[in-house]
């Protein structure tokens, strides 16, 4: 499992939220190249099949995504990789410095009605055996076609793992466990404690107990009704969810150090070794007279150190908001209680009244520890700190987890020694 790094350091100026709970702001000042970073490749850097038994060349023409049930695989058990390298003003703008409107993938059907279109997420309960207690009967037909992030195991990484390298771990056909949670690169997703987790099986195998799955982004076509059968060269449009601080932080880490990977994958069942199954299939850029894989992205970087109205509030944040200069720093257009100033401190929108920092609900647990909860922003970090008299602050041991999107929950690692009354702050960096 490959743990994010979810926040860096940033910068401050103080507000008071409530009567015991502070929040501490800290804007960082960091050196990039404003640019304008709209734009399209029409190719990817690499894409690969990513099937025990095929494409190790990284060269076909096609690549399936579906789902086996078969005991012995990946119930995920073809995956396509994407892979796009940037350049230029492109990367290394300082991850933090990117504001993102959009990102899009864009795939093109290479096999004629193998599968129904269905733009809509299924629960895990939906895959199961009709005969198992925990069975939903999928009240639509067809099967949607997913995209998360790419993790990677064995000691590869984004850098290593290229269109030859090998699959993983492959056992004899005879075996009992062929390929299951072996390959070395797998459609990923991030958990309640903010770690990529493999999604290769989670609608259950042999050691791997099922769970939901929250997609990156689902296909999209207008070339079809849902329901029904897509014809070749369909465009399918993945629209990644730029709105989870997590998905967001990937993101901005990938244009960063110029390496985007994500995976499309679905569970569209087959018949291992068998005919008949559903099969969807994607052109690479192998394809001659296909229509490649394609990547559209809608942005801009900051410089934060570029005040022309000398406000505090840097030129190039202001005009990504407000297309002029004319708001100041104590201006709060979106009428949430919180200035300009701190909006770019915290990392939220200050055109939107649902995004800004405040701790939501704070509670004491049975054993005297002490529970927030607050939204948080993509690269940013949130440690915690009390005070007995508001003057003293000490760092507080806990830990965060997500089980919302773009909401964090904090709990205290450590039972108190005292029962004293403690005021607690939540300091952005």
């Amino acid at each position: 499992m490959t743990r994010r790094r979810l926040y860096r350091p940033g910068q401050s100026g103080a507000r008071d939220l409530s009567q015991s709970l502070w929040a501490i702001l800290f804007i960082g000042i960091l050196r990039a190249a404003a640019t304008d970073i709209t734009g399209e490749s029409t190719s990817p850097s690499l894409d690969r099949w990513v099937y025990p038994f095929g494409d190790q060349a990284g060269d076909r023409p096609v690549a399936n995504t579906w789902g086996s049930f078969d005991p012995r695989f990946d119930t995920r058990d073809g995956q396509f990789l994407l892979g796009w390298n940037l350049t230029g003003s492109l990367t290394n703008q300082g991850s933090r410095n990117y504001l993102f409107r959009s990102l899009r993938v864009i795939l093109a059907v290479a096999a004629n009605n193998a599968f129904y279109y269905d733009p809509t997420p299924d629960r895990y309960e939906t895959y199961l055996a009709t005969n198992e207690p925990a069975f939903l009967l999928d009240q639509d037909l067809g099967r949607p076609v997913e995209l998360y992030g790419a993790g990677y195991r064995g000691g590869h990484t984004a850098d290593s793992f290229l269109e030859t390298s090998p699959f993983g771990a492959i056992g004899p056909i005879t075996g009992t466990n062929i390929a299951i949670g072996t390959r070395f690169v797998y459609a990923a997703m991030f958990d309640a404690n903010g770690v990529l987790v493999d999604v290769s099986n989670n609608v259950g195998q042999p050691g791997f107990p099922p769970f939901e799955t929250v997609p990156w982004a689902i296909g999209t076509t207008t070339n079809v009704t849902p329901g029904v059968a897509v014809p070749a060269d369909a465009l399918f449009s993945f629209d990644v969810d730029l709105r989870d601080p997590l998905i967001l932080e990937y993101i901005r880490d990938a244009f960063d150090r110029g390496q985007l990977r994500l995976v499309a994958s679905s569970l569209h069942r087959t018949v291992q070794f068998g005919v008949g199954g559903s099969y969807p299939q994607w052109h690479t850029r192998e394809k001659i007279l296909g229509i490649p894989p394609r990547l559209q992205w809608n942005g801009v970087t900051i410089r934060p150190d570029v005040d022309t109205d000398n406000d505090g509030l840097p030129d190039d944040w202001e005009r990504y908001y407000f297309q002029s200069l004319e708001k100041g720093p104590q201006h709060d257009p979106d009428g949430d209680g919180a200035s300009n100033a701190f909006e770019l401190a915290s990392g939220t929108n200050p055109t939107n009244r649902s995004s800004r920092f405040w701790i939501q609900a704070h509670q004491e647990l049975s054993d005297g520890r002490t529970q927030l909860e607050f939204p948080i922003e993509a690269n940013h970090h949130y440690p915690v700190q009390s005070s007995f008299d508001l003057t003293v602050w000490t760092p507080v041991p806990g830990s965060l987890t997500y089980h919302t999107g773009g909401i964090a929950v904090w709990e205290e690692s450590q039972v108190p020694s005292t029962v004293s009354a403690r005021f607690f702050r939540v300091v952005v960096e």
